[in-house]
């Protein structure tokens, strides 16, 4: 892990300048060595920058949360880099006691759908960051709109970092999906990758209270194994009835809320209808059975590819 460390640049910006000193009192060169303000690196050799790369500033996805204290208005950027690995990448993102927009994509693909264990699926139906969080803290994102000079943070290396833009953001009430005067404590959301090759996941983070704070970690690629998977019926508009036998069986594959994750769907879990996350079932109704080896049987709901309602079936005579 790199170092954070005030300098002094000959110029207004690391790609403009040709050498940093140290501040006073120690004042003299810089070391030599490599330097990044978080958007290019440059190398710094006898006391000359001698080159200028574009900064790879992406966070390793891993179980480690990354944690913003409260103290200053912002929209946050954090790009987590995922590997070669294939499979579904877990998002876990926990706001403070106060709402947060989130924004979450790879690639050219933007992904608009949370899940809280407390209240369930939340999804994006507009444009721009998305707020979740605690209504009863709802510090007027809306009636207050524009806010104005919201300053841009980029994460790398443990540090937030001003890039120097400022945007002016307004809140529409579709931007919200606020939890009814409650905290909707951690929310995930799944991205399904099926290519081998890294790959970005790219969150920005709006905090436009300084009260505000979080907490962001982004699990990496992982193949959903077989005692996650489960045989359902076709969808259909009505509730299954327990006891019956699905026709044309097909294949389901879960990610659990659960940190750990656990083999048994609760309301606000996931199901695919592949074990790489890329495709979600159709919304509606399913009869589903447990894993092989299991007698288990469940009628659910399914929005969005999140369970809505769930009801274990009374075990067979």
């Amino acid at each position: 892990m790199g170092t954070t460390a005030n300098y002094i640049l000959n110029g207004p910006t690391l790609a403009t300048s040709s050498t940093a000193t140290l501040p006073p009192p120690s004042g003299g060169t810089a070391p030599d060595g490599y330097y990044s303000d978080g958007t290019i690196v440059r190398q710094l050799l006898g006391g000359v920058f001698v080159d200028n790369q574009d900064c790879d500033c992406t966070t390793a996805c891993s179980n480690t949360v990354i944690t913003r204290s409260p103290g200053v208005t912002a929209s946050d950027y954090v790009d987590f880099s995922t590997g070669a690995s294939v499979g579904a990448i877990i998002i876990r993102f926990t706001p403070g006691n106060i709402p947060v927009g989130v924004g979450l994509s790879m690639g050219n693909t933007s992904y608009n759908t949370w899940s809280s264990s407390v209240d369930g699926e939340h999804t994006r139906i507009a444009a721009g960051p998305f707020y979740l969080g605690n209504s009863a803290n709802d510090f007027g994102l809306v009636s207050n709109s524009p806010w104005n000079g919201i300053i841009d943070r980029t994460y790398y290396d443990g540090t937030f970092t001003a890039t120097g833009n400022e945007s002016d953001i307004s809140v529409i009430t579709q931007q919200l999906s606020l939890t009814a005067s409650s905290n909707p404590g951690e929310l995930v959301a799944v991205i399904g990758k099926d290519i081998a090759a890294p790959s970005t996941v790219n969150v920005g983070l709006t905090c436009l209270n300084n009260t505000t704070g979080y907490t962001i970690a982004v699990e990496c690629p992982y193949v959903i194994p077989d005692t996650y998977r489960f045989l359902s019926s076709s969808v259909q508009a009505t509730p299954w009835s327990c006891g019956g036998t699905p026709i044309f069986p097909a294949a389901n594959y879960l990610v659990s809320l659960s940190n750990p994750q656990t083999p048994t769907p609760q309301v606000g879990d996931f199901l695919f209808s592949n074990n790489l996350a890329t495709s979600s079932m159709a919304d509606g109704y399913y009869l589903i059975n447990g894993p092989a080896g299991s007698s288990d049987q469940y009628t659910i709901a399914l929005s969005n590819g999140v369970i809505t309602s769930r009801f274990a079936c009374p075990p067979p005579p």
